[in-house]
């Protein structure tokens, strides 16, 4: 099940136009549900601000996509910083943000549920505008048909370059490396050619070498 993502007050003030006071007011007179987090702060579930808006009229209506590393997300505040980031280039385009997708599953899995929700919203056009901050991020492999597929549907993408970005594809690299190195081992162990055997090891070694760089 994909989760109903959560705004902060000031970024759902943002999204609504109004003040953040207003929106606490709204939430004390239940014009607006809103949920706690453990920490106790206050949330408010961006369908909330979708149920408010659907009573005004928005010229175009975009999707956020957001890539975050799951592990590392929750101590930096990645995704709070990337939501507001997002949030900020919406607002100064005039678009009304109608979802907002959260990806936590590596770039490198293939069928993602995300994935598979994005292009079922595409295919519904249920938005006009797509948010990303990274291609590589979206589809790391045939981002180009992705690109042409939502431009027959009349959707554009447009590319939001930030420094978080770069974090989660080197990440996604270390990782890649590290399956290779492990494949690689388990063939060395099974093969019996000694030339063969010779120029695996070498290679075992080099990525072994790069890994250990890119870790410090």
């Amino acid at each position: 099940m994909i989760p109903n993502p959560l705004l902060t007050p000031k970024q759902a003030a943002k999204l609504l136009g109004v003040s953040t006071r207003t929106i606490h007011r709204w939430d004390k007179d239940g014009k607006i549900q809103s949920i706690r987090t453990p920490t106790k702060m206050r949330r408010i579930p961006l369908s909330e601000v979708e149920r408010i808006l659907g009573k005004t009229d928005r010229s175009a209506q975009c999707c956020i996509y957001i890539q975050i590393n799951k592990k590392t997300s929750l101590n930096n505040n990645d995704l709070e910083k990337k939501q507001e980031a997002f949030l900020k280039v919406a607002e100064k385009q005039g678009y009304q943000v109608k979802h907002i997708i959260i990806e936590t599953d590596s770039i490198l899995k293939e069928n993602r549920a995300n994935i598979i929700k994005l292009l079922q919203l595409a295919n519904k056009k249920e938005f006009d505008i797509l948010l990303i901050d990274n291609p590589n991020t979206l589809l790391p492999f045939g981002f180009s048909y992705l690109k042409e597929q939502l431009t027959l549907l009349g959707i554009k993408i447009e590319i939001l370059e930030t420094d978080f970005n770069k974090n989660s594809i080197e990440e996604e690299i270390y990782f890649l490396l590290k399956v290779i190195l492990k494949k690689l081992h388990l063939y060395l162990a099974k093969t019996e050619n000694k030339k063969l055997k010779s120029f695996k090891r070498k290679i075992y070694y080099f990525l072994k070498t790069t890994l250990l760089f890119l870790s410090n």
